[in-house]
């Protein structure tokens, strides 16, 4: 019997860790809303010093932050891009970003 299969049942209660519950709180920390592009996306590191931005479609924009998306901020012709990361101001340059597709 698989563990699916024993929780159906009721024989085996899924044990939530205390880490669980605050991930609905950083979710709504990282992901932001796009004020130009209306896109809802996250930056996240690749690798060592390079830096991502995804792109979500299906997702809930309920209590999320807005603020330009690093490819807007591209297009612009802005060399930096700010962001908070556990409370502090931080940058990236844009060269250090990795992009999915071309921007001109």
């Amino acid at each position: 019997m698989t563990i699916f299969q024993r929780v159906v049942k009721g024989v085996q209660q899924i044990e939530y860790k205390p880490q669980d519950k605050a991930t609905s709180i950083n979710a709504d920390k990282d992901i932001k809303i796009c004020k130009f592009c209306d896109r809802i996306f996250e930056v996240f590191t690749a690798y060592a010093r390079i830096f991502a931005c995804e792109f979500y479609h299906d997702f809930p924009r309920y209590g999320k932050g807005k603020c330009e998306c690093p490819y807007c901020r591209m297009k612009k012709g802005e060399k930096t891009f700010y962001y908070w990361d556990r409370g502090n101001k931080k940058e990236i340059e844009m060269k250090y970003f990795q992009t999915m597709y071309k921007t001109k």
